[in-house]
């Protein structure tokens, strides 16, 4: 009994190594990975000597147990009538068929596509309009806060704020200041709160442009008053 186990034991591991020698002979293919612990020598070679299947081998398996008759009706099926007189075999249905096929699968990839591209544009233009909604919004509290700040205060007291008077300076104009001066703070008020000199960042742009109007009016009546109209 021993001997016995012992003799197929030998043979056993004898047909292993043969085994794993002819798979070992076998050339990869690039596009074929095998891993060597689970290598199976039949389907390596039959994977490197893969060839795309003909129509005859095309009619013979996957359309083999379909009749002409349902051929046809899947023709019909994809949009195809007429059968061109050249079409007799069986094989030449079925190209016909796979071309067809393939030609049905190009446009549903062509019209989800189209699709996914509409999907897109209409998500934009969402965005896009929920954005300007939310600038409005953004606008119409800005303009409140600016006519909030602006409310009961003089064009000399907006004027030294804006060109950045801070307690203990002297002021940039006072109550009995010259036009020449009111002018000339003026004009260095509008370089710094110019909309063109503020265009890096949305909410102070429309804090600038706020003030530029609210300053431009101001220094409008006081030349009004002055008689420099």
């Amino acid at each position: 009994t021993t001997t016995t186990t012992t003799t197929t034991t030998t043979t056993t591991a004898k047909r292993r190594t043969t085994r794993i020698k002819r798979a070992k002979s076998v050339p990869e293919s690039p596009e074929v990975f095998c891993e060597r612990s689970n290598m199976n020598k039949s389907r390596c070679r039959a994977a490197y000597s893969f060839k795309p299947p003909s129509f005859s081998e095309l009619s013979s398996g996957r359309y083999a147990g379909m009749s002409i008759r349902e051929i046809r009706v899947q023709l019909a099926r994809l949009g195809v009538t007429n059968i061109p007189p050249h079409c007799t075999e069986k094989s030449d249905i079925v190209k016909l068929l796979v071309e067809e096929e393939k030609k049905a699968e190009e446009r549903k990839k062509a019209e989800l596509e189209r699709i996914r591209i509409e999907r897109e544009k209409l998500e934009a233009k969402a965005r896009s309009e929920r954005e300007a909604r939310r600038r409005e919004k953004k606008r119409v509290l800005i303009a409140k806060q600016v006519e909030r700040w602006a409310r009961r205060k003089s064009l000399s007291e907006i004027l030294n704020h804006v060109n950045g008077y801070a307690r203990g300076d002297k002021l940039f104009v006072h109550r009995r200041s010259t036009y020449a001066t009111v002018n000339k703070a003026f004009r260095k008020a509008c370089l710094k709160i110019h909309p063109d000199k503020n265009m890096g960042d949305f909410d102070k742009h429309v804090k600038a442009t706020e003030q530029f109007k609210v300053v431009n009016q101001l220094f409008a009546d006081y030349k009004e008053r002055m008689g420099w109209a």
